[in-house]
């Protein structure tokens, strides 16, 4: 119940993923977070391990095309690249768009330079989610393991503010 006075309020909440509906959080990793990126870790050696040793065909899905999900795809099939173990283990990047915060002359090198890693682009919209498939209007897609970067969400802490709201965050003025 305390007042304080203030001449500039900077609120720096952070933010969280947004997981869209269709998404159970048990059955994806996301990296918004230190402790599902501890678990995302694990798990994804947990995928390595089971598919050397049971011999299975492996395929890690990134979902998203923004800056987060096209890195982790690329670290993820750069880590893999390193041992020819591993060179049967699939990485497949679903976005509805890739990379469109940049130029196109960025986007094209970032597209080419994913493929030659081995990367998997499908652009296109995941519409649903049964068991391990997912399906896009086109596809349907197997899965052994997947991360969602599916863009960030405001803080609950902003969510709760009586202020203007944009897409919900808060609306700023031109000096900040």
């Amino acid at each position: 119940n305390n007042v304080y006075s203030f001449d500039y309020l900077i609120i720096a909440t952070g933010s969280k993923t947004f997981i869209p509906k269709i998404f159970n959080k048990d059955n994806f990793y996301e990296v918004k977070e230190l402790q599902n990126t501890i678990k995302l870790k694990h798990s994804f050696e947990n995928i390595l391990h089971k598919h050397l040793t049971l011999k299975t065909l492996s395929n890690i899905v990134v979902i998203g095309g923004g800056s987060s999900g096209v890195e982790i795809a690329a670290e993820m099939k750069n880590y893999m690249n390193e041992s020819p173990l591993y060179k049967d283990v699939k990485v497949t990047l679903i976005a509805e768009h890739f990379l469109a915060e940049i130029d196109e002359e960025s986007r094209e090198k970032a597209y080419e330079n994913l493929r030659k890693l081995g990367i998997k682009i499908i652009i296109d919209r995941v519409e649903k989610v049964e068991n391990d498939i997912l399906y896009t209007k086109n596809k349907e897609i197997k899965y052994s393991f997947c991360v969602l970067a599916t863009g960030i969400m405001a803080s609950d802490f902003i969510e709760n503010l009586n202020f203007k709201k944009e897409n919900g965050f808060l609306v700023v003025d031109e000096y900040l």
